[in-house]
């Protein structure tokens, strides 16, 4: 019953909870739900397009990653922008979806304040080292059903 965007969100927040390190904290959306979904915990990321900005809160969160999602138009909206200024404090993680021929729905990985540099462009974005996944060659899937964990065995 959920949009694209929606069922790209969730596909994200399981993948994320099955593959990524203990530990981990991704910039999101909607955390709380991306919590339920695969129990990684999330912070909002700040609505400005403004890097330092996304960098600050991330660094604040001890978050390693932040998701672009198509769940509304607010992440689209601010991360790509402050991710075009400071492509070379990024990594790429993954995608879920298409839209164009691409993925609509992009999980992106924030280098540590020591490894971030200034200049470059978006296409100078590198693949994340193999560290900011537990299995960087599982392929996204889906949990079967929506089972949210707090209403299990109600």
């Amino acid at each position: 019953c959920h949009a694209q965007g929606f069922r790209e969100f969730r596909e994200a927040a399981t993948w994320a909870g099955d593959n990524l390190p203990a530990g981990s904290v991704v910039l999101n959306r909607k955390p709380r739900i991306f919590f339920l979904l695969g129990r990684t915990p999330g912070r909002v990321f700040p609505f400005t397009s403004d890097p330092a900005a996304l960098l600050d809160e991330a660094d604040r969160a001890g978050a390693r990653y932040v998701l672009i999602d198509q769940v509304d138009a607010l992440a689209t909206l601010y991360v790509p922008a402050a991710i075009e200024v400071r492509p070379l404090a990024f990594c790429y993680v993954g995608g879920w979806g298409a839209q164009g021929g691409g993925p609509s729905t992009n999980l992106f990985g924030i280098l540590p304040p020591d490894e971030r540099r200034d200049g470059g462009a978006f296409a100078d974005i590198g693949r994340c080292p193999d560290s900011y996944s537990a299995d960087p060659a599982a392929p996204p899937r889906e949990r079967e059903g929506l089972r949210i964990p707090l209403l299990v065995g109600l």
